[in-house]
């Protein structure tokens, strides 16, 4: 995940090389590998490089085109490059480095190029004869563009905390992007970003600016859907496909000869370590070379929560042959040292970085990807009450296919009236927990009432298909907030993390599969006999047995003197409600009612000990008052890394 800057400006002279030198050593901590600049008229370009390829494809960057027309700078890592450069004729790319493919696609193609690629990527690409600029984003979002408007040019790049060192880039919050934060832990607007003057490039969205013309234009290329796929009649022919598919999605992302996988004890990322594990054997064969490396990863519960996971993923690591190193998590503390080492780019869920920083520090020292079984979830999820609605239809294979598999597993069917109770149960209660500790100026000001119906109830379009569930959850923005937040921009540790499961080729195959192979991913269960121990594959979808928060937590008090949080800045955001000082004021907002009481189960002792609770949406309150008070001592987006 390399880091990039274009600055641009209406101005036909080269851009000022002392802005873009800083603006370029900014992004030095995410690209220790090298960096490089190009300056032309109207453009200029910066990029430092984060090699997680083993130098098998060199990528210098600012990059130019075969006739030096066309510049590029890059944050890719291509899917299908053998399909590439076969349509692109182009053979002697072989061991090209994927931004010289993206250059190529353009050369083909012009605009049309983002529709044509498959991966992780955002870029720039600057036009000199044309004069224009060309910009995109892959359709997931897993790679951050941000841009700036200034008053005579244009800023983008993917590194918000680069493009923060600008002169002339302001500081001044979007109040609208952190009240989303407080309301659901992450901005749900897609096109801001928690700086007024710092936008966001949505997902699936290209962008172009000439100079002279002021704002520059966006629009989307593609869109996720659930329909237009061709897939096998058959469940055996389509678990096949589905085992091929994510095969080549690991295969793809394994650019390094030694890798990690964050490992569960659950069925998704076992998958890809099964995957991987076997991939890399066969490259060892092939190339004669020795034997390379992929370890496993695991955060347990041992004292806070009955956690299963630890037995599962040890029997995984067995049976692939896997290095297993297991971190537990009973010991951290909510917020611990949070603002002392790294301020992240935005508010984000980074209450237990001491447990990231020992997590990412272990995995770092080995390798600089890995691996996740995230998005498995989300691609084969269909909706509870799918049997009626095949009923309706008149679809009478889908409900004896239901049926069947209910018997075989010795299940009732899949009826959904528990789902769709718990479903309202969570509505109302959502509809009840409207913080209303937030500052009702700003409540009224941005109409936050609203805002918080139309994120929590929002539907799909009703014509959708039988998975428009499936995808719905995946272009939730909840993801793309998840994304940015592990990019090494934000984190600052120079690991990439990889999702085979979110390879568009796999999830458009999975989203026009139909519903019963869905499931209970019973798909991926199949696709994985022979491959994983057979007590996986069996083990039902098991939730974490509690909310250890509580346990983590220190005591409020302490919470609020360590973190110095009542600021007035933060104090815009909240409610004042008593007269006292101000680390009373903000004591008596986050506790409205007084701390709620859980019964934490020691499981060393046995014991019920009470302990003081901290619910999600003031754990975000706080979490918003350490980001605020780091980002006042920043010095305009310095960073060091992890």
């Amino acid at each position: 995940m390399s880091g990039f800057v274009a600055v641009l400006s209406d101005d036909p002279r080269t851009q000022d090389p002392a802005t873009l030198q800083r603006l370029t050593e900014a992004m030095i901590y995410r690209g220790p590998d090298g960096c490089g600049r190009h300056s032309s008229p109207h453009c200029g370009l910066g990029f430092a490089l984060f090699d997680t390829t083993d130098g098998r494809y060199p990528d210098a960057q600012p990059r130019c085109g075969r006739d030096e027309r066309l510049w590029i700078v890059a944050d890719a890592r291509l899917d299908a490059r053998d399909e590439l450069r076969r349509v692109l004729e182009r053979p002697e790319l072989g061991a090209a480095a994927d931004s010289e493919l993206i250059l190529a696609a353009y050369e083909r193609w012009g605009e049309a190029c983002a529709e044509r690629l498959l991966g992780d990527f955002s870029f720039v690409i600057w036009d000199t004869a044309d004069g224009v600029l060309f910009a995109a984003r892959d359709p997931l979002g897993m790679r951050p563009f941000y841009f700036a408007p200034l008053a005579d040019g244009l800023l983008c790049g993917n590194t918000l905390h680069a493009l923060r060192r600008h002169p002339r880039v302001s500081n001044e919050l979007h109040d609208a992007a952190l009240a989303d934060f407080l309301l659901f832990g992450a901005n749900y607007d897609l096109t801001t970003t928690a700086f007024a003057q710092v936008r966001r490039l949505p997902p699936a969205h290209v962008l172009t600016w000439r100079p002279g013309e002021g704002e520059p234009r966006s629009q989307r290329y593609t869109r996720l859907t659930a329909r237009g796929e061709a897939v096998p009649r058959r469940f055996g022919e389509a678990v096949e496909e589905y085992r091929h598919l994510l095969r080549c999605a690991v295969e793809d992302r394994l650019t390094s000869d030694r890798g990690a996988i964050f490992l569960s004890g659950g069925m998704d990322s076992p998958a890809v370590a099964a995957m991987a594990c076997d991939i890399l054997r066969q490259r060892s064969r092939q190339e004669r070379s020795q034997p390379v490396r992929f370890e496993a990863f695991t955060a347990v519960y041992r004292r806070l929560l009955e956690d299963s996971e630890e037995p599962f993923a040890r029997a995984v690591a067995e049976h692939l042959d896997l290095v297993h190193h297991v971190q537990p998590v009973d010991d951290f503390r909510l917020f611990e040292g949070w603002g002392e080492r790294f301020l992240s780019a935005e508010p984000a869920d980074g209450n237990m970085l001491p447990l990231n920083q020992a997590l990412y520090g272990q995995v770092t020292a080995f390798s600089r990807i890995a691996f996740t079984g995230d998005g498995a979830d989300p691609a084969l999820i269909l909706p509870a009450d799918d049997l009626w609605r095949q009923l309706s239809a008149g679809r009478f294979d889908r409900v004896g296919s239901y049926l069947w598999q209910a018997v075989r597993q010795g299940r009732r069917p899949p009826l959904g009236i528990r789902t769709a109770w718990l479903r309202w149960r969570q509505r109302r209660r959502w509809r009840e927990s409207f913080p209303r500790w937030l500052n009702q100026d700003l409540v009224r000001r941005l109409d936050l009432m609203e805002r918080w119906h139309s994120v929590r109830f929002a539907t799909g379009p009703s014509a959708g298909g039988e998975r428009q569930e499936a995808v719905d959850s995946l272009v939730d923005p909840i993801w793309v907030a998840l994304f940015e937040s592990e990019d090494p921009g934000s984190t600052g540790f120079l690991l990439e993390r990889r999702h085979p499961f979110f390879d568009l080729r796999l999830l458009r195959f999975s989203l026009a599969l139909p519903a019963p192979w869905c499931r209970g991913k019973r798909l991926l269960r199949q696709a994985m006999v022979g491959i994983l121990p057979e007590p996986v594959l069996r083990r039902p979808k098991t939730p974490l047995a509690g909310v250890p928060r509580h346990a983590w937590s220190a005591p409020p008090r302490r919470l609020l003197e360590d973190l110095q949080v009542a600021n007035p800045q933060l104090m815009e955001y909240l409610e004042v409600s008593t007269e006292n000082g101000d680390s009373d004021r903000v004591d008596g907002i986050l506790n409205q009612g007084g701390w709620q009481m859980t019964e934490a189960k020691n499981s060393a002792s046995g014991d019920e000990q009470p302990s003081p609770r901290l619910d999600e949406a003031r754990m975000r309150a706080i979490g918003l008052g350490f980001w605020l008070a780091g980002l006042a001592g920043d010095d305009q987006g310095s960073v060091s890394c992890m």
